[in-house]
């Protein structure tokens, strides 16, 4: 059903790496941890959000899949 364009997907590919390069260069005490734990995983559902978007069998499921990995990158911002 869903269909979300290749040039995204790339660009949230991207935006993963990046993320994880910056989560390896947070402190390693207690709190660079576990912000970096937490930033590596939301950034990583957006990906994983659109990837699921794309098999949906529903517009409703569709956007709801998409909503989801907005979510997920207002997250990540945070």
């Amino acid at each position: 059903m869903g269909y979300v364009g290749e040039e995204l997907l790339k660009r949230v590919e991207s935006a993963v790496d990046r993320t994880i390069q910056m989560a390896l260069a947070l402190p390693r005490n207690l709190a660079g941890q576990e912000i970096g734990r937490q930033v590596i995983r939301s950034s990583a559902s957006v990906g994983a959000n659109l990837e699921e978007a794309q098999a949906t069998l529903s517009r409703a499921d569709y956007i709801h899949k998409v909503s989801l990995a907005l979510r997920e990158a207002r997250e990540t911002l945070y």
